[in-house]
């Protein structure tokens, strides 16, 4: 067997995808089994053949001699049940080997494909599980084009190594038997079999290395490439209005040309390969017969049952050539995707945190809060302190790269800071359990999560028990009522993934209600009326400061925009992560600290 399968085996290849089954253990012995089973009737129903085949000619063999206390068995039968007709047990025989081969090879590519689709299956739920449980930077790392790229089509083709793998198997199983039976009946041949053999797997070996090269190169590009395509296409818009589409195209051709030339020149190896072999084979095969009819070593039987075998074996010759460029080329991905899970698995979010929020927080304090970044020299935020307090609105404002996503990201800890500390009424956020601790927060921001499910699913999924009388008071509190009444199935209508049925501001505005709808302690709005209308928007803020008051919440609105912040009980400004402001929103000028 070739080296780059004997590596599929030897290096845990198969054991890891096994895993991805579900049912490892099970699958593996099903595989052996049919495999097995299918291998032993072909060769049943070769040795058949080959009787046959010394029936019809009358004639004497050195192969039939090998095989002659099994058509001493056929010939007792026959001669019992069938009217000494040995030719029609023969057929059936050959028949019967054949159902019973078929039947195997069937049963053998069906639990391959249900093993492929279980590998498919958990190679993508547990990707995704991973990066959802793990660390929040660990996983900010892989970027959205590769994540992508592993979820979708590196996965399907990973799980073809599921099969590739039987198939290696099987044809090893397959192979060896030929040669065994070669052996057997023909030592010489056989011999001259296992030669021809280990030079097909050299001329192999060496094509196969650069495919192996390129392969791996060309998954390291097709995520890049990937990464490149999503930031294309996420800034499409900005693209088109300043005109930059030509130079986009320019950047991403460039990096798919790259791709295309590493494809091209792994179908030529792989196609040279095939070709040479195709050719060695045929030469070989004629040359084998002329010799031996030169020096009168073969009879018509050997001569007919040469042929047919090496009509088997060169395409299953060809086909592990075609199956080592498969491995070669599907290996890269798989590791990708399954050293990606480990490696998130092996960061999991750290909750520490033993005890559980004892009653509805009345303030948030943060405490000589910095943070900074891995691999990063300046802290993004820099001893910051501040309280807030429910019933309280109040507006995080400053320039892009101020601080201000970090820092919620700090306070609903996917990051832990640096130094300082946040405490919700006088304890230490860390020593609460983490969802306990989240359970308390409410977030609606500028892409809201939409699910590919009804109106009614998407505004009530953060709440287990919901007052319709509530959830339509809050509809038209946000202008929603109308626009719901005129949906085909109203509440019940299916809005599509990510909601693209629906526009920015719809969205915008469901996101909030669904928010809402969860009543919890604390909110956060990160620019809640960047798609809205001026009408709209002074609707929004009238209900948020509403629910603060009535809910007594901690509120916490990031926002660029005066109109919204003035309304608001308090504004805290930052910049380049330190407060450059914390009072009331007493002028616009103030945004341009």
């Amino acid at each position: 067997m070739s080296q780059n399968i004997i590596s599929f085996f030897r290096y845990g290849y198969w054991s890891r995808l096994l895993n991805y089954t579900g049912n490892g253990g099970q699958h593996l012995l099903k595989v052996i089994f049919t495999t097995l089973a299918a291998t032993f009737f072909e060769m049943v129903a070769m040795i058949f053949m080959v009787l046959f085949l010394s029936e019809l000619s009358s004639s004497a063999s050195s192969v039939t001699k090998q095989v002659g206390w099994i058509k001493a068995k056929i010939s007792f039968f026959s001669d019992t049940y069938l009217n000494d007709d040995f030719l029609l047990l023969n057929v059936l025989l050959i028949v019967f080997a054949l159902i019973a081969r078929e039947t195997f090879s069937f049963l053998n590519i069906y639990f391959n494909r249900v093993g492929m689709s279980q590998v498919e299956l958990n190679l993508r739920s547990k990707l995704l599980g991973s990066v959802m449980l793990a660390d929040y930077q660990a996983a900010d790392k892989i970027g959205s084009g590769p994540f992508v790229e592993m979820a979708g089509l590196a996965s399907i083709e990973s799980a073809k190594l599921l099969q590739m793998g039987a198939q290696g198997l099987k044809l090893f199983f397959v192979i060896f038997s030929y040669f065994a039976v070669l052996f057997y009946s023909f030592p010489m041949l056989g011999a001259f079999g296992v030669f021809v053999g280990a030079f097909v797997v050299f001329i192999m070996s060496f094509a196969l290395k650069r495919v192996k090269n390129y392969s791996s190169t060309l998954t390291n590009q097709g995520f890049e490439f990937s990464q490149r395509a999503d930031r294309a296409y996420s800034l499409r818009r900005s693209l088109k209005i300043d005109q930059l589409v030509k130079f986009e195209l320019l950047d991403t051709n460039k990096h798919a040309r790259k791709l295309y030339d590493l494809s091209v020149k792994i179908e030529l190896v792989s196609g040279a390969t095939r070709s040479v072999l195709t050719i060695f084979l045929f030469v070989v095969l004629f040359l084998s017969i002329y010799f031996l009819l030169k020096v009168q070593s073969i009879d018509i039987v050997l001569l007919s049952s040469g042929i047919i075998v090496m009509m088997r074996l060169t395409p299953l010759l060809l086909s592990l050539a075609r199956l080592r460029t498969g491995i070669a080329m599907k290996m890269p991905l798989f590791d990708a995707i399954d050293k990606t899970i480990k490696a998130l698995d092996s960061f999991p979010e750290a909750d520490y945190g033993t005890k559980l929020v004892a009653k509805k927080p009345s303030t948030l304090h943060v405490e000589n809060l910095s943070y900074k970044y891995p691999d990063v020299v300046d802290s993004v935020l820099h001893d910051l302190n501040f309280t807030l307090k429910s019933g309280e609105t109040v507006a995080f404002v400053g320039p892009s790269g101020a601080g201000k996503t970090t820092l919620v990201n700090v306070v609903v800890r996917l990051l832990n800071p640096s130094s300082g500390s946040v405490f919700l009424d006088n304890q230490n956020i860390n020593e609460l359990q983490l969802d306990d601790y989240r359970s308390h927060f409410c977030y609606a921001g500028q892409y809201p999560a939409i699910f590919d499910e009804t109106v009614l699913h998407n505004l009530t999924i953060r709440s287990q028990n919901y007052e319709h009388d509530e959830l339509m008071a809050l509809l038209r509190a946000t202008n929603l009522d109308d626009f719901v009444d005129k949906l085909p199935d109203g509440l019940n209508t299916v809005i599509g993934e990510r909601g693209h049925k629906l526009s920015g501001g719809q969205l915008q505005r469901i996101g909030l209600v669904s928010a809402l709808m969860k009543k919890a302690n604390i909110c956060i709005f990160d620019e809640p009326t960047s798609a809205l209308d001026v009408n709209n928007q002074a609707q929004i803020v009238k209900l948020i400061r509403n629910h603060t008051s009535q809910c007594n919440t901690i509120t916490i609105v990031i926002s660029h925009n005066w109109n919204v912040v003035k309304d608001f009980d308090r504004m805290i400004i930052l910049d380049s992560g330190r407060i450059a402001y914390d009072g009331k929103p007493v002028h616009k000028r103030f945004l341009e600290i």
